[in-house]
């Protein structure tokens, strides 16, 4: 079962996070998910989960929304 998107990615990663820099207007987030690096690895993942390979853009848009609005939310609360 896949964790719930609401989940902030400081509350899943709390263990391995070693500081918080603040005073910055932006933040870069980098990083990959091995099972997704490649075209074939996604297409396959795709597949597998009846998702059409043209429904990318859709499919992605609630991953985007969140990180936006957790984004948001970050600002706000550091102003």
């Amino acid at each position: 079962m896949e964790e719930p998107l609401s989940e902030l990615f400081t509350a899943r990663h709390f263990l391995t996070i070693l500081g918080v820099l603040t005073g910055y207007d932006q933040s870069v987030i980098a990083g990959t998910h091995p099972p997704l690096t490649h075209a074939l690895a996604v297409t396959a993942y795709f597949y597998a989960h009846h998702i059409r390979i043209f429904d990318c853009a859709k499919w992605a848009e609630p991953f985007r929304d969140e990180i936006r609005a957790n984004a948001e939310r970050f600002v706000r609360t550091t102003d």
